[in-house]
């Protein structure tokens, strides 16, 4: 399992001894690199998905129809599709079952509903809201997959995501502690002058532009490749 505690265990081996005292990032200011710079960029790209029904008549925005505000912990990306059970909105259109148990019957119904239903659609509107079309749907909740940022405790990473994850962070670490130290070549202690060593950081840094890369191709081979969805 993926933990804060595994992910600190890496950072401690990057950062080496702890020898330059007071430059040297805390565990606090880990923790905040890991927040406010890795998980929000790794998300965009492997993203935590979580099921999220909204309320209609408790997050409705007063004077703005068909405009519903997202209630969640989570930090969302985006909405990656609904989860109503058609789909689709009725109107005054006679109601179409879903399942015969006759895949043929089953199929003349997808057919005649595609023709005589609207289907509904929706727009993410960040940071936190959704808007829906038609502007009529007129339901008492509605389900949706959301896109998240992954939370810190780091447990819905993937397992095989790791390597790239672990990468990715190192990297934007290297990055915060270069930027404090490029100001010291080097420290005067009781022991005399400490010459600072950047080689391994610079070498961690120079993988973000890669495991960007890396993941931006593993996204689009992601998007084309057809996906089985068993209601």
């Amino acid at each position: 399992m993926i933990t804060q505690e595994r992910i600190l265990r890496e950072a401690r081996i990057l950062l080496g001894q702890n020898i330059t005292g007071a430059i040297d990032f805390s565990e606090e200011d880990i923790l905040n690199c890991l927040k406010e710079k890795t998980l929000p960029v790794f998300s965009i790209y492997m993203p935590h998905i979580v099921p999220h029904r909204v309320i209609t008549k408790d997050t409705k925005i007063p004077d703005r129809e068909g405009v519903f505000r997202i209630l969640t912990p989570y930090e969302v990306i985006s909405i990656e599709r609904s989860l109503d059970q058609n789909g689709y909105f009725s109107g005054f259109a006679p109601v179409i079952p879903l399942s015969t148990g006759n895949v043929v019957c089953d199929k003349l119904n997808a057919d005649m509903r595609s023709l005589i239903e609207l289907q509904l659609t929706f727009r993410f509107l960040p940071p936190n809201m959704l808007e829906i079309f038609p502007k009529g749907w007129d339901r008492d909740y509605f389900d949706i997959l959301l896109k998240v940022v992954h939370p810190e405790h780091l447990q819905t990473i993937p397992h095989g995501a790791y390597e790239t994850f672990k990468t990715l962070f190192l990297a934007d670490l290297a990055d915060d502690i270069l930027s404090v130290r490029k100001f010291f070549s080097n420290l005067q202690s009781a022991f005399g002058e400490i010459e600072i060593n950047t080689e391994k950081l610079d070498v961690a840094r120079e993988k973000r532009d890669e495991t960007i890369e890396a993941l931006t191709l593993g996204q689009l081979k992601s998007a084309n490749r057809r996906r089985i969805i068993i209601a």
